[in-house]
């Protein structure tokens, strides 16, 4: 699991660089130039997805139950798909009254689909 955490820190951490510190991104780009910001970029978020996909494989091999539902809510969830599916369409259709009294009929159809009471 450690392997896991690090390298969604170390993979997840390198994609937020331009987010959190973008002018010492900047800099490190005008010091190094472009292209070996790139390699460089590049080969860090290489082992942080390695790190993820050979601390997943690890991960599998002694899984941590950190919730388990109940039997009844797989029932529940099967009702909310219908609904679900109804939103998502409205969300891709124009000038329906649902996505005017809702906003993102789309983003609610996703949540309800996704959702594992």
């Amino acid at each position: 699991m450690t392997a896991l955490i690090a390298g969604l820190v170390i993979f997840l951490g390198i994609h937020s660089i331009r987010i959190v510190a973008d002018d010492w991104r900047a800099a490190r780009i005008t010091r190094l130039g472009e292209r070996r910001w790139k390699g460089m970029f590049a080969l860090v978020s290489f082992i942080g997805l390695a790190l993820i996909v050979w601390g997943f494989g690890q991960a599998r091999l002694l899984p941590v139950t950190v919730w388990d539902p109940p039997a009844w809510t797989s029932r529940v969830t099967a009702l909310l798909v219908l609904p679900a599916f109804v939103l998502i369409v409205a969300g891709n259709m124009r000038g329906t009254k649902m996505k005017a009294a809702l906003g993102h009929p789309m983003l609610l159809g996703t949540a309800l689909w996704a959702s594992r009471i």
